[in-house]
């Protein structure tokens, strides 16, 4: 089974062989002797043999030549098409060949060998004093030497020929300048002789139409296509238009100064120096006043502190920032929204008073019993005393009254609940018997004054307790509260005031585009969000409600932060004004510069930190930031 006409070979029939069969020699031997003979077929990589056909080799291209070198794989021979095909050296084809001509590509150096340049000098077919011509394709022809002297070689439009001097004799030449400006003399010359031009050169002619030139003169066109002179002027003197052209003038702007002074006005700076009246130098002093861009300080240590007027003043860390790592000092107010995990062990110090629930007491002792004090409406610590046949120990959780004697007969013995709202019964008692304590406690002598009470109990001051009411009274666990009024939460020293996990900040989403003047209500969003495409530049007006002013809602000192999100299309547009109240506030940006256009098919984000720093005064600090 030789190989087919594609070099394909194909074992002959039997094979493969089956696993744990007998192998059998018709089978063995055909196939033996067919491989046999294919590998006989082969090509020796070591040159043995030859082609006993045309060699067929692959295509290839400049990169990869088909036929190629093994140690240079870049090079050698590819086939590029029908009837072209190319010699390549590390791919880059440096012959070309066809069935018609061999063609030295762009950028290849063709180098004849020294064996054959200058030895193209005996063509075939020449004699002394002929001219070789290309007379057709592949064919080369001689023109032989005329015979006359003085003749010249002619085309005729179709052949090459020799004619005698057809031009005829000179017998007379002059030359003219024209309306060039240049005249001539000299001529017209006969025989032999020199013509001599001279003149100015026009402006039309690519000239200046003039002679001579001082150092300072300046060229100009006086007129369309007419050149002038201007000749230098004087010393101080001006170039000036009259007329339309350029001419000197005396420079009415001159003059002497004969002092020269500088005054800090009311910036804070003084001057030192002047007035000048000759020559001198005036030098700056002092501290620029806050109102003029400066601090008002000469010195300051740490992060400086602006009063709105007057002069800085180094910053308090804790009072008025937080150092790193530091708590966040005692805010004077704020609100907290959404807040769990307030833990009572690091984040509440001192001790709950009585008014809110508790005993106003931090430590006891054992057998202390409070006791209410009704005229300042306080628990009172105090222990039982031990009377007259009677004793009391105080221990660890317990208190052991004992009758120490069993001194005298109680013939009678009474109760009375006092004013403690506790009535008894049963009594006196005269010789046994049971007094009955009922009625309800009041909360002057340390009990609720309610008979029943279901979850967290609320006192009043002097009245009964109730039950507190959960988001009116506390916040409940898991449950989101919302505070009506301003909540504050002091830290320490060695504390932060409070600690949230999981705040969720409200957002109004509104499908309206950004456009002329936008109120943001700030105490009943945080985050505004316009998903529609904003129509024009805006302004946006901050203020705490439709009814209430942010000056009125912040106090001084106090700061927010709130988040415009704006949607942009194809055209962009941007923030360019700022408002508190209605007033207009100029922001400083970060960066340093405020937008001056919007940002295309995305969503630009205005973030504004408000910060009141007096009465109706504001600062506001913006960034812009895109998101697409």
């Amino acid at each position: 089974m030789p190989r087919n006409g594609s070099g394909t070979y194909t074992l002959p029939s039997g094979n493969p062989v089956v696993a744990n069969t007998t192998i059998e020699a018709n089978w063995a031997n055909t196939t033996l002797d067919d491989v046999g003979n294919e590998i006989t077929e082969s090509l020796s990589r070591n040159g043995e043999g030859g082609m006993l056909a045309p060699l067929r080799s692959y295509a290839g291209t400049a990169s990869v030549p088909g036929v190629a070198w093994a140690d240079e794989t870049t090079s050698g021979f590819y086939w590029a098409g029908a009837n072209e095909w190319y010699a390549v050296s590390v791919t880059t084809p440096v012959v070309k060949f066809t069935s018609t001509e061999v063609t030295i590509p762009t950028g290849v150096t063709f180098t004849a060998t020294d064996a054959l340049v200058g030895k193209a000098t005996n063509l075939a077919g020449g004699a002394a004093n002929k001219i070789p011509v290309q007379s057709g394709a592949n064919t080369t022809t001689f023109i032989d030497a005329p015979t006359v002297s003085n003749t010249f070689l002619e085309w005729s439009g179709s052949a090459f020929q020799w004619v005698a001097n057809a031009l005829g004799t000179v017998t007379s030449v002059g030359v003219s300048g024209g309306t060039t400006g240049i005249t001539t003399s000299g001529g017209p010359i006969t025989t032999s002789g020199t013509i001599t031009l001279a003149g100015t050169l026009a402006a039309t002619n690519g000239g200046t139409a003039q002679s001579t030139w001082t150092t300072g003169d300046i060229l100009y066109s006086s007129a369309s296509n007419t050149l002038a002179k201007l000749n230098v002027g004087s010393t101080g003197q001006v170039l000036t238009i009259a007329g339309g052209v350029p001419t000197w003038a005396t420079d009415a702007g001159t003059g002497t100064v004969t002092s020269v002074a500088v005054s800090g006005g009311t910036t804070g700076l003084t001057t030192s120096g002047g007035p000048v009246t000759t020559s001198g130098t005036i030098t700056l002093s002092g501290t620029l006043n806050v109102a003029n861009g400066g601090t008002g300080v000469a010195t300051l240590t740490g992060i400086a502190k602006g009063s709105g007027t007057g002069a800085f003043s180094a910053a308090v860390a804790g009072t008025d920032y937080v150092a790193p790592g530091g708590a966040l000092g005692t805010p004077s107010s704020g609100n907290l929204t959404n807040c769990t995990d307030l833990p009572l062990s690091t984040g509440v110090t001192g001790s709950l008073a009585v008014v809110n629930g508790g005993t106003g007491q931090t430590s006891y002792t054992d057998g202390q019993l409070l006791i209410g004090n009704s005229t300042g409406n306080t628990l009172t610590k105090a222990t039982i005393t031990a009377g007259s046949g009677i004793s009391v120990t105080n221990s660890t959780g317990s208190i052991t009254i004992a009758a120490t004697s069993s001194g005298g007969t109680v013939t009678s013995v009474g109760v009375s609940g006092g004013t403690t709202g506790l009535t008894t019964s049963g009594g006196p008692v005269t010789g046994s018997g049971t007094i009955t304590l009922a009625g309800t406690l009041a909360v002057a002598n340390g009990g609720t004054g309610a008979t029943t009470l279901t979850g967290i109990v609320k006192g009043n001051g002097t009245g009964a307790l109730s039950a507190a009411t959960a988001g009116t009274d506390y916040v409940a666990p898991g449950t989101a509260t919302t505070f009506t009024a301003k909540q504050s939460f002091t830290g320490s020293t060695s504390a932060l005031a409070a600690s949230f996990t999981n705040v969720v900040e409200p957002a109004t989403v509104s499908a309206t585009a950004a456009t002329g003047t936008i109120n943001y209500d700030v105490t009943t969003q945080s985050v505004l969000y316009y998903t529609s495409n904003a129509a024009a530049n805006w302004t946006v007006n901050f203020r705490a409600s439709s009814g209430t002013s942010l000056d009125t809602a912040m106090a001084t000192g106090e700061t927010m932060t709130v988040t415009f999100l704006v949607t942009q299309g194809a055209t962009p547009y941007y923030n360019n004004v700022v408002q508190v109240d209605g007033s207009s506030v100029t922001p400083k940006y970060q960066g340093g510069s405020a937008p001056t256009s919007g940002n295309a098919s995305g969503i630009d984000i205005y973030t504004y930190t408000i910060i009141k720093t007096g009465s109706a005064a504001f600062t506001v600090l913006a960034s812009q930031t895109q998101f697409a």
